[in-house]
């Protein structure tokens, strides 16, 4: 909302758990479809990293004691005591999330993993709404 039209934010985490990482994005991109995007990351970012996963498991709340893991969230009998949303979930729809980038930790990167997303938001500027006769 704070973005500005034709605006980008970038989106980085010094992790690279898919649910900090990708589920965030598909979830931004949910609930802002339409207004925000990602885009591709510049040619050097690109040769340094690798695509943002279209797939993981998310674990469940006990995974240390159980080794608990979901692969949809309908797989989740109680999700409240699992401790698990589905925002956590790759998403049905199959967002773009390969426009993200991992950077895994290399010689060539010289650092710890990260990720990265860049969302544009669109340069078009919707029309004001129109109020509701009240």
């Amino acid at each position: 909302e704070l973005l500005g039209y034709g605006g980008r934010l970038v989106y980085s985490t010094c992790s690279l758990n898919p649910v900090e990482c990708e589920a965030v994005c598909a979830s931004a991109l949910a609930r802002h479809a339409g207004l925000v995007t990602l885009v591709e990351a510049p040619a050097w970012a690109r040769d340094l990293s690798t695509p943002g996963l279209a797939s993981w498991s998310v674990p469940g709340a006990a995974y240390g004691a159980t080794r608990e893991v979901f692969a949809r969230f309908e797989d989740v009998s109680n999700p409240k005591k699992a401790r698990v949303a589905a925002t956590m979930f790759p998403p049905p729809d199959g967002a773009p999330l390969s426009l993200a980038r991992r950077f895994l930790p290399s010689e060539s990167c010289d650092s710890g993993g990260f990720f990265v997303a860049i969302f544009e938001r669109s340069a078009e500027r919707r029309p004001p709404a129109v109020p509701r006769a009240t």
